[in-house]
């Protein structure tokens, strides 16, 4: 199951950091190549069972997390590699559902508690919770701030 979600999760990040994004970096720049690439990521899982709005902005900050990453390191395998082992760690590892897919689970399993959304993101999975959220917004003003400290690409903040 590893090998498959590698193959997934590097696929959508071919698609979406590496064609999407490079397309409209070179179209409008950098800016709006990461916000539109997480937005075309986010989009494609619309049709997901169990999707919600904290689904659609969990994996919208998971887009620009992405995107960041992208754009710093300029390593697509690395986008492909953090989300396959993003996905894998969901479902087999965790047991919870993967972007609104259930039934994944091979070494735990886990359940949503009803009333707590905020904390498991119920149906749709983790990454439509609120603790998610906040943890792919701070993970991503850290890759800002390294990769504005170490990186060659710079985001023009100003």
């Amino acid at each position: 199951m590893l090998i498959g979600f590698l193959i997934q999760g590097t696929t959508e990040e071919i698609v979406c950091r590496g064609y999407v994004q490079g397309r409209i970096t070179e179209k409008l720049g950098v800016f709006w190549a990461i916000a539109l690439s997480a937005l075309f990521f986010a989009s494609g899982h619309l049709g997901n069972a169990g999707v919600s709005l904290e689904g659609f902005v969990g994996l919208l900050a998971f887009g620009i997390l992405t995107a960041l990453l992208r754009f710093y390191t300029g390593d697509l395998w690395l986008c492909g590699a953090l989300h396959g082992a993003w996905n894998f760690a969901e479902g087999p590892f965790f047991g919870t559902p993967v972007s609104g897919i259930s039934g994944t689970e091979l070494l735990f399993k886990s359940t949503s508690v009803p009333h707590h959304l905020w904390l498991n993101g119920g149906a749709f999975g983790i990454e439509a919770s609120l603790t998610c959220i906040i943890v792919l917004i701070l993970l991503s003003f850290l890759t800002v701030y390294l990769g504005q400290k170490y990186s060659d690409n710079k985001l023009d903040l100003n």
